[in-house]
C-alpha cells in the first residue's frame, strides 16, 4: 500500500536482476462486512490494498522495466463469483477494478510486449480463509466441483499465463473457480456472511 515501499522495493529487484519479465499482484484482503456497515477507513483500507497497490505496482513495473524492454506479463489476483457476495462490496469493487485496469493496460500496453491478465479464483481452502469461521462442507456445497479450490490450482493458472503459452493472452480475465461463477454462493453464505 505504501508508494514509497513499493519505490524500495522495485529498486532492490532492478539493481539485483537488472528487469523484471512477470509481475503477480497477490496481495489483497479484506473483511466480511454488510455494505451499510463499512466504514470509510475500513473501505479505502481495503481498496488501497486490493486496487491501488495493483495499480501503482502495476505502472511503475511497466515504465521502470517492461516498457524499455518491450516486453513483460502483469498478472493480478481477482476473484469470484463477480455477480455479487453478501459482506465483500469493498473487496468486489477493488477487484472489478482490477480487472478493468487488465483490460485497460492490455490495450495501451500492448504494443510494448506486454500483456496484462487477472485470474479470478473461487473460494482458496487456506489458513486465511478458515479465520472467516466458515464451514468448508457446506460452503463447498455449492461449488459445482463440489470441493474448495486448492492455492496450487491457482498457482499453476498463473505459471501458464507467465509460460510462452500465454503470450497471446491478454486483456482478460481467466476464470478458475470451480464453477462458482456461474452457480452463485448465495444459499451457502445466506444473507449476511461471503467469503474471498
Amino acid at each position: 500500500r505504501e508508494p514509497e515501499q513499493v519505490d524500495a522495493a522495485l529498486d532492490q529487484v532492478l539493481a539485483e536482476f537488472g528487469a523484471l519479465e512477470v509481475l503477480v499482484n497477490n496481495a489483497g484482503g479484506q473483511f466480511v462486512s454488510p455494505a451499510e456497515q463499512i466504514s470509510y477507513k475500513g473501505f479505502r483500507a481495503v481498496t488501497r490494498l486490493n486496487l491501488d497497490a495493483t495499480w501503482y505496482l502495476g505502472t511503475q513495473v511497466a515504465a521502470r522495466t517492461m516498457i524499455p524492454a518491450g516486453y513483460g506479463k502483469i498478472i493480478s489476483i481477482t476473484m469470484t463469483p463477480r455477480r455479487g457476495m453478501p459482506g465483500m462490496s469493498h473487496s468486489s469493487a477493488a477487484r472489478a477494478a482490477v480487472e478493468s485496469l487488465a483490460r485497460t493496460w492490455a490495450v495501451e500496453w500492448g504494443r510494448y510486449g506486454i500483456r496484462t491478465t487477472a485470474v479470478a479464483p473461487g473460494i482458496v481452502h487456506t489458513e486465511a480463509w478458515e479465520r472467516y469461521g466458515l464451514e468448508p462442507g457446506q460452503i463447498a456445497s455449492v461449488v459445482p466441483v463440489g470441493r474448495l479450490q486448492a492455492a496450487e490450482e491457482v498457482a499453476a493458472t498463473v505459471g501458464f499465463l507467465a509460460s510462452p503459452a500465454g503470450d497471446y493472452i491478454t486483456g482478460t480475465t481467466i476464470v478458475v473457480d470451480g464453477g462458482l461463477d456461474v452457480s452463485g454462493p448465495g444459499s451457502a453464505f445466506g444473507t449476511g456472511g461471503g467469503a474471498g
